[in-house]
């Protein structure tokens, strides 16, 4: 099973966080989350990978609807002391995530398919449960902070623009998409250029819309009003039935 934050230490990445560059991170993906989805009062929002909840509390003060998922036990009970009851936070596993189809108006990736071992079904997990907008936040391998990183911190891949760019159109198609950068270092400036420390993607999400056969159940020995001879049909009820359940 794909772990978001295997092999990172909590106590480290809670540090690093509250660290100058931890802090310039924080206010630069907060400002390109911003940037990059127009957020509307009472959105569902997932955080996929939510980790100690930091952007979660961010999210929170958009009067949103605020849901995340982690697979940390402890970066898990972190966000939660964190967020309390502002944000419902889960459990889980990103290849299988424990909600519906088309739960959420936006679905968020901030830093998580480049912890993963097979990010492309991780995406379209996401992409299966979201309504609205996916967005997906990383370093960005071109720049030179990507370098400056701490060693526990570093992923498994990384992904530059173009690639991440492609990864969405293999599962969404010729969808529109927006993209972004936000630098570092210093005062946070977001840009279109793909060379700064921070990229960041965003796509409109069809929904798919699941239809339920209508199933007639028929009684032999209730005829219907004006039925003429033995052979009609009889009709008891409508039952909807969804496949599989």
């Amino acid at each position: 099973m794909d772990k978001i934050f295997a092999g990172i230490k909590p106590d480290f990445y809670q540090q690093w966080l509250e660290c100058p560059s931890g802090r310039n991170y924080l206010r630069a993906s907060n400002l390109l989350i911003d940037n990059l989805l127009n957020f509307r009062p009472n959105w569902r929002v997932l955080d996929i990978g939510c980790g100690s909840g930091s952007h979660l509390q961010h999210l929170a003060g958009h009067r949103l609807q605020t849901f995340g998922l982690e697979a940390s036990p402890v970066m898990l009970d972190m966000a939660r002391q964190r967020l309390g009851a502002r944000a419902e936070i889960t459990s889980g596993d990103a290849l299988s995530l424990p909600y519906e189809d088309n739960s959420f108006d936006a679905v968020l990736m901030i830093n998580t398919l480049e912890y993963l071992e097979r990010p492309g079904l991780a995406l379209a997990e996401a992409i299966r449960v979201c309504s609205g907008f996916i967005c997906i936040i990383g370093f960005n391998p071109w720049s030179l902070n990507s370098l400056l990183m701490p060693a526990p911190l570093r992923p498994l891949r990384s992904f530059n623009l173009w690639q991440t760019r492609a990864l969405v159109r293999q599962l969404l198609g010729p969808a529109p998409q927006s993209s972004g950068s936000a630098s570092l270092t210093g005062r946070p400036l977001i840009s279109r250029l793909p060379f700064m420390g921070l990229i960041g993607v965003c796509a409109p999400v069809t929904p798919r819309f699941m239809t339920t056969p209508l199933t007639l159940e028929v009684d032999a020995g209730v005829k219907l009003a004006g039925a003429r001879g033995a052979g009609s049909l009889r009709v008891v009820k409508f039952l909807r039935r969804t496949p599989g359940r």
